[in-house]
This record gives structure tokens, C-alpha cells and sequence, in this order.
């Protein structure tokens, strides 16, 4: 019901990359080149830590990458501040229809609710024959999916604000009633699609290296910064951290080694490793 986006300073290993599909909070699907990043610590905007599990947080690898001097490795530490929002991994391709059916239900249960307040309002002063033909015309472009659910709630909580006090408080108890509803839905979503956090935006970055095995082999290429707003320049220089981890998996190069983790806040190696 309200917008997921926060913007918060994160830091942690850089534990594994990988091109994935997503489902996006406004309900999109979109491909992205991602980083899982491992726990060490998260900050609020108070700068208190933020425990959540190394697997579920993601970096979308975007141009502000290609700034840094070299191209980033698994195993780095990173520092990023981005906008955080929940989302939901894709794992076959018939998720993003079976996504849209439950959606559609949810959208239909929404507006028959809505349909129904809006019906049992007071056809008298002070709900002024405008506006209710504004919500109407709100909640048909709702219903032919012209509008977001979050976009409709914004209009009519904007519409009631010049009307009488209580209906701003009687939509309050509507939104109130949905949430179950919009719970349930989002339960179903994370039962068919794994639920993970992505940063987006990432910006303010930082690396430097947790370790530096002698890999003779690996000789990532520098990030060349007047090629940041190019696309397939973006996923190949990704494609390297992509390399970084086949080499490492294949040469049994551990993440971090164990003596980085002592007086560190870190869940344990395997944990951070865990997401895939």
C-alpha cells in the first residue's frame, strides 16, 4: 500500500553475479545483471545495523559501476548507497503468467471493494458530485489496468483532502481492509517466485579487496567510464565478475579467508555462498 523504495548505505562481500529475471515491485519483469552482496553490515538512515540474510540482497550492477578503477570481483568489499525495494526472482517462464492471473484476481477483488465504498458514501454533501465522478472515472481506469493501485489510492486520498475530515478517515479503514488481501497475494507470489531485496540506483560506490589469492590466470579488464551509458559495454564488463566466480568455483578459491571474518558482524561463509 505505500512505496517500498528506501534509500539506505549498505556494505558487504560481494559473494556471487548472475543475470537473472525479475519481477519488480510495480509488477514488471525485467532482466538484470545482478550481484548478490554477503552480509556484514546495513545501515538505516539512523546508522543503526540491519541484520537481514546474506542471500537475499541484490545490486544491480548499473553504469556507476563502470566509474570505479577496475572491474569489481567476488570476494570485494563493497560499499553502496541505492534505493531498496522488495522483489521476487523468476525461475521458469510461465511465472510472469501465472503472476499476471493472480494479479488480475487481486485487481478484481480491489475494485469490487472499492466500487462497493464508494457506492455506500453519501450521495449528499459533503462528497461533491465531481469528485465522485472523478473516482469513478479513477476506478475504471483502475480496473482496465490503466492504473497502478498505488497510483489510485494516491488520487483519491488527493480528491478527499479538500472534502469533509471523516472521509479521509472512512478511505483509511478501506485501505485497512485491503491489506490481508494484498498480504495473501504477495504470499502466493513468494511461494511461486523466491522474495529477495534488490538496490537500485547504486551510487556512493566503494570497493576494496577482502583477498587477493594469486591467480595468474585472472586478469580482469580495466572499466573504461566513457562507455558507462552503453549497455552491452555494461553486461560484458558484468560477464567478468560472471568469469570471477566460474574461476573461483572451479579452483576452490574461497570467498574470504576465515581470519576476515574475526571481529567482524559476518554470518558464516557457507551463508553467504548459500544464495544462487
Amino acid at each position: 500500500m505505500r512505496d517500498r523504495f528506501q534509500t539506505i548505505r549498505f556494505v558487504g562481500v560481494v559473494a556471487a553475479a548472475k543475470s537473472r529475471r525479475v519481477r519488480l515491485s510495480d509488477n514488471t519483469f525485467t532482466q538484470l545483471d545482478l550481484l548478490s552482496l554477503g552480509a556484514y553490515y546495513y545501515f538505516d538512515s539512523h546508522g543503526n545495523p540491519l541484520d537481514w540474510p546474506a542471500w537475499t540482497l541484490l545490486v544491480a550492477h548499473n553504469a556507476n559501476f563502470l566509474k570505479l578503477p577496475g572491474s569489481v570481483s567476488i570476494g570485494d568489499y563493497l560499499k553502496v548507497t541505492g534505493k531498496l525495494q522488495a522483489i521476487n526472482l523468476e525461475t521458469r517462464r510461465q511465472d510472469e503468467h501465472t503472476v499476471a492471473h493472480i494479479l488480475s484476481a487481486q485487481r478484481q477483488q480491489i475494485a469490487s471493494r472499492f466500487a462497493h465504498w464508494l457506492h455506500h458514501l453519501p450521495r449528499t454533501a459533503p462528497l461533491l458530485k465531481a469528485t465522485r465522478q472523478y473516482l469513478e472515472a479513477a476506478l475504471l481506469a483502475y480496473t482496465a489496468k490503466q492504473l497502478s493501485l498505488g497510483t489510485l489510492i494516491t488520487r483519491t486520498r488527493q480528491a478527499l483532502l479538500p472534502q469533509a475530515h471523516w472521509l479521509l478517515d472512512d478511505f483509511q479503514g478501506l485501505q485497512n481492509d485491503l491489506r490481508p488481501l494484498i498480504a495473501t497475494t504477495q504470499a502466493q507470489i513468494d511461494q511461486l517466485m523466491t522474495p529477495a531485496f534488490l538496490i537500485t540506483h547504486g551510487r556512493r560506490l566503494e570497493v576494496s579487496r577482502a583477498y587477493h589469492p594469486a591467480m595468474v590466470d585472472w586478469h580482469p579488464r580495466a572499466n573504461d567510464p566513457t562507455r558507462a551509458q552503453d549497455d552491452a559495454y555494461r553486461h560484458e564488463q558484468f560477464q567478468q565478475i560472471v568469469a570471477n566466480q566460474a574461476f573461483r568455483s572451479l579452483h576452490q578459491v574461497p570467498l574470504v579467508p576465515q581470519s576476515y571474518f574475526k571481529g567482524k558482524r559476518f554470518w558464516d561463509p557457507q551463508n553467504l555462498e548459500r544464495y544462487s
